[in-house]
This record gives C-alpha cells, sequence and structure tokens, in this order.
C-alpha cells in the first residue's frame, strides 16, 4: 500500500461522510437525527432555519448536525468487537 492508496481510502471516507452529512442537512429523519445525537450525549447549541450546530460531548468541539450525526454513526458503527485476523 502506497501513499495514494492511503489516500484515496481518506478520499472515499470523507465523501461517504458528507453524503451522510448532506442528507442530514436536507431534514431527512430529522427529529430521529436530533434523538439519536442527544442520546450520545450531544448538546444542541445554535439553531436557524438553516443550520443546527451541535456540541461533541467528548472534545467540546462545534460541528453542523449532518457532520455530527456522521460521527456519531461511525463511532457506533466501530464500537461493536471486531475479529482479529486469524480469529474465526
Amino acid at each position: 500500500m502506497d501513499v495514494r492508496d492511503i489516500l484515496e481510502g481518506a478520499s472515499d471516507d470523507a465523501r461517504d461522510i458528507m453524503k451522510d452529512a448532506d442528507a442530514d442537512e436536507r431534514g431527512s429523519g430529522e427529529n430521529s437525527t436530533e434523538q439519536m445525537l442527544e442520546a450520545a450525549g450531544w448538546k444542541l447549541t445554535e439553531s436557524t432555519v438553516e443550520k443546527k450546530i451541535w456540541r461533541n460531548p467528548q472534545s467540546g468541539y462545534l460541528y453542523p448536525q449532518g457532520v455530527a450525526a456522521a460521527m456519531v454513526r461511525e463511532q457506533t458503527n466501530t464500537d461493536g468487537p471486531r475479529e482479529q485476523e486469524g480469529d474465526a
């Protein structure tokens, strides 16, 4: 694996996160998204017609709702136990 492979993988991950963020910004499942963020400990700090801003409970950084939701989903998807290579 060379640097190009790593960068292409990172680019694909970023594209997926932004796709999720775009869907959330359009308002699809907005209430369930807000409930998911609140359940994960995020705090709504600003809310306008155009955008909702959430505070990350671990870092204290602020993120738009779509990005925050993608981060919570990503963390949820990676929290489960993983099988190591050779385990099966």
